[in-house]
């Protein structure tokens, strides 16, 4: 029998609080609005702290983004800092696990 695991996702189009509460990352798909994105992830519920992203999306595509094959562990939350576009974040909050 296959174990399926329960993700969420939040999208926004500015900066903003994507989860408050500990929880797994996973990655993100961006849409770049034909110019070069910059886009940073932080583990807290603000733009500062630990940074679990850091990644500039290629204006040249349409779409973009990161993904981990080894979720990555936010024990405050996840913030998405952007410079325009907008992003899906898919992200495991612990309270899920059980």
């Amino acid at each position: 029998m296959a174990i399926i695991h329960k993700r969420a996702s939040s999208r926004v189009s500015a900066s903003a609080i994507i989860w408050t509460g500990p929880c797994w990352y996973y990655g993100f798909t961006c849409l770049t609005g034909g110019g070069d994105r910059t886009i940073v992830l932080y583990d807290n519920t603000a733009a500062s702290g630990v940074r679990v992203e850091d990644f500039i999306a290629d204006g040249a595509k349409k779409t973009d983004g990161h993904s981990h094959a080894i979720p990555i562990y936010c024990a405050t939350g996840i913030y998405a800092s952007l410079t325009g576009g907008s992003i899906n974040v898919f992200f495991k909050p612990v309270a899920m696990e059980h």
